[in-house]
C-alpha cells in the first residue's frame, strides 16, 4: 500500500487550521471505507489528546519532529491505526529515496511492504498515485467482530504464487481465536488455513506450478532447511508460520478472501476429480492422519477415540484405514456417536455413564485397547484414554483443549503406557488428498453448512455460540 503525506486539515475535514504532517490517502482511495475508517480514527486521536499537535512518523532514525515531543503513528495495511506512543518506530527500513521536495521511505511495518512520501512542500497536486488493487475479504477487526470488505491484493514473492481461493473451512482454531482467548488471532486478521483454490498468478522462480493448476497447501510454512525440517518434522520447524495467524510474532494473513499468497514448497496438487470442498479438508484430515501414525497401529488392534468431534470422526477413520480391527468411539453426544459409527466405529459408548470405563474395557475384552486417542484435551477425556488401554499400550493425545490439565501419571507409569503427542501434520497433506479422493476417508457428511464468504460473520456467531450440531462450514469467496 502506498500512503502519501498531505494537509492534515484536509484529510480530517478542518478539525485542525494549520498544516501538519501526517500519511494521507490519494484521490482513488478517497472515500472507501478503508480511508473513512482511517479518517475516524485519526479524528479519535486528536480527541484523545484534546489539542492540536504535530504528529511524526518515525521510520528508523528518520523521524519527522512534533511540536510536543516525538510522538509516532503505526497503520498497518489496511489504514487502521495500531498504536500511538512516543519513541515508536517502524521496523525494517529498505530504502529511502531523497527528492527535491522531500522522500519516499520504503519500509516493513508488521511484516507488511510500505511506502510514505513525505513532501516539504504538502501540495496536494504531489500526492502519489493508487498503486494497489483491492479484494474482498473476511477480516477480524476486532475480538468478535467481522467485516466483509476491501482488503489490499497479497503480495507475490519470486517464490510465491497466488491462489484464487475456491473454498475455506472454518477450523474450530479460528473459533477459539476470534474472542482472543487463544492469543493467535489478533485483530486486524484474515483467519482461514483448511482452503483449496486455483492458482492465479506465479512468482519468478515458480516452475512446476502454473497459472489454472488446482491445489491446496499446507496450514504451515516451515524453512525446509533447519534440522527438524531435514529429518521430516516440519511441523517443527523453529521459523514456522501458520497461515491465517496474528500473534506477538507475526501475522500471516490467510484464505478468507478471494485471493492467498502461498509459498510454491507448501502447495499440494488436487487429485483429479476432487472437489474443492473435498480438498479443504486436506488439513484436518492430515491431522488425523499424523496423529494416527505416531501411534503406529498393527494389524488386529483394538482402539479407542475418545471425543467424536471433527477430528475425532476423521481419526476413526485413519484408524481402520491403518489395519485397526475395532475401534470404539467415546462422546457426550448421541448424535455424533451414531455419526462416528456410519464412518466406521463398531461400536460406541456415551462417556456421560457413570461405568464408561467398565463398559470399554468390557468391550475390548477386560484390560483395555491397544490404542487410545484422545481428541479433546481437558482433564476428564485425557484420564478416560489413558485408563482405557491395556498395560503396555499407547495413547495418542491430539486434543488441546486446555493448555494445562490433570494427568494421571501413577497409572502411565505402573502400567508402562506411552504417550505421544501429536501436532498438526508433518508431510501428510497429499496422501490425505489421496485418501479422501480414494473414499478410504469420507468427509462430504461432515459438511454442515457451505455459505458464500461474506456471510461468514454469521456462521463464525453461529459456531461460537454452539447454534445446532454443526461440525464444519465451508466458505465460498
Amino acid at each position: 500500500m502506498t500512503f502519501a503525506f498531505e494537509p492534515f486539515n484536509h484529510l480530517c475535514d478542518g478539525l485542525v487550521q494549520r498544516e501538519n504532517v501526517l500519511p494521507g490517502l490519494d484521490e482513488g482511495f478517497a472515500g472507501s471505507p478503508v480511508a473513512d475508517r482511517l479518517k475516524r480514527q485519526l479524528q479519535k486521536v486528536l480527541r484523545f489528546h484534546g489539542r492540536c499537535l504535530h504528529f511524526g512518523l518515525r521510520i528508523g532514525d528518520h523521524l519527522q519532529k512534533s511540536r510536543d515531543g516525538d510522538l509516532a503513528i503505526r497503520f498497518n495495511r489496511f489504514g487502521e491505526l495500531l498504536e500511538v506512543k512516543k519513541e515508536d518506530h517502524v521496523s525494517d527500513v529498505e530504502e529511502v529515496v531523497g527528492l527535491g521536495h522531500g522522500w519516499i521511505y520504503r519500509f516493513r511495518a508488521n511484516g507488511f511492504k510500505c511506502q510514505v512520501r513525505h513532501s516539504r512542500s504538502l501540495k496536494p497536486e504531489t500526492r502519489a498515485r493508487k498503486t494497489f488493487s483491492t479484494m474482498k475479504a473476511l477480516t477480524l477487526t476486532a475480538y468478535n467482530e467481522f467485516r466483509y470488505e476491501d482488503a489490499p491484493d497479497p503480495e507475490m514473492g519470486p517464490d510465491d504464487v497466488i491462489i484464487g481461493v475456491k473454498a475455506c473451512g472454518i477450523c474450530g482454531s479460528d473459533i477459539h481465536g476470534m474472542d482472543g482467548s487463544s492469543g493467535r488471532r489478533i485483530p486486524p486478521i484474515i483467519m482461514g488455513h483448511e482452503a483449496a483454490g486455483e492458482i492465479v498468478k506465479t512468482g519468478d522462480n515458480v516452475k512446476d506450478w502454473k497459472v489454472g493448476d488446482r491445489v491446496a497447501f499446507d496450514s504451515m510454512i516451515f524453512c525446509g532447511k533447519c534440522e527438524a525440517c531435514q529429518s521430516g518434522h516440519t511441523n517443527l520447524c523453529p521459523e514456522r508460520r501458520v497461515i491465517g495467524v496474528s500473534c506477538e510474532d507475526y501475522r500471516r494473513h490467510g484464505a478468507f478472501a478471494e485471493l492467498v499468497q502461498i509459498p510454491q514448497h507448501i502447495l499440494v496438487p488436487m487429485p483429479e476429480g476432487l472437489s474443492f470442498e473435498e480438498a479443504a479438508f486436506g488439513e484436518p484430515v492430515g491431522v488425523a492422519l499424523h496423529a494416527v501414525g505416531l501411534v503406529s497401529p498393527e494389524k488386529g488392534d483394538v482402539a479407542v477415540v475418545v471425543g467424536a468431534g471433527l477430528i475425532g470422526l476423521l481419526v476413526v477413520q485413519a484408524l481402520k484405514r491403518a489395519g485397526c480391527e475395532r475401534v470404539l468411539a467415546v462422546d457426550l453426544d448421541e448424535k455424533r456417536l451414531e455419526l462416528a459409527k456410519e464412518l466406521g466405529a463398531d461400536a460406541a459408548v456415551n462417556s456421560g455413564a457413570e461405568d464408561v470405563l467398565d463398559q470399554i474395557r468390557a468391550w475390548t475384552g477386560g484390560d483395555g485397547a491397544d490404542i487410545a486417542m484422545e481428541v479433546v484435551g481437558i482433564s476428564p477425556t485425557i484420564n478416560l484414554a489413558v485408563r482405557s488401554v491395556r498395560k503396555g499400550g499407547k495413547v495418542g493425545a491430539v486434543g488441546n483443549l486446555k493448555a494445562t490439565v490433570d494427568f494421571p501419571l501413577q497409572d502411565v507409569v505402573t502400567r508402562e503406557i506411552t504417550v505421544y503427542g501429536s501436532c498438526a501434520s508433518a508431510g501428510e497433506y497429499e496422501e490425505a488428498l489421496q485418501a479422501v479422493s480414494s473414499g478410504e476417508i469420507s468427509v462430504k457428511p461432515l459438511i454442515s453448512a457451505s455459505a458464500p464468504i461474506r456471510e461468514g460473520g454469521d456462521w463464525f456467531q453461529k459456531l461460537y455460540n454452539k447454534e445446532g450440531d454443526l461440525l464444519k462450514v465451508i466458505l465460498h469467496p
